[in-house]
């Protein structure tokens, strides 16, 4: 089993929550249920984004979206920076 980090926007809350590669949430309700969070402030139909945690939590939906800018104000590797 992983663990999965979900955030959701209409209550500000990030849950981590373990389950199966194949399974993927949805909505509150799914990953309170899934997690046992108890907080029942939130409608269960709220939606929930599924977070990337590599040393910071990114979106899931912006991964891969970014483009390398190169530069050319250091001299290095033909203009890259890294």
């Amino acid at each position: 089993m992983l663990t999965y980090v979900y955030g959701c926007d209409t209550n500000g809350k990030v849950v981590g929550v373990k389950y199966a590669m194949s399974a993927l949430l949805t909505t509150w309700g799914e990953l309170r249920e899934r997690s046992g969070h108890r907080s029942s402030d939130t409608a269960s139909d709220c939606l929930v984004t599924q977070l990337v945690n590599g040393g910071q939590i990114v979106k899931r939906p912006n991964i891969g979206d970014s483009v390398f800018q190169g530069c050319d104000t250091v001299p290095c590797c033909d203009g890259r920076c890294g």
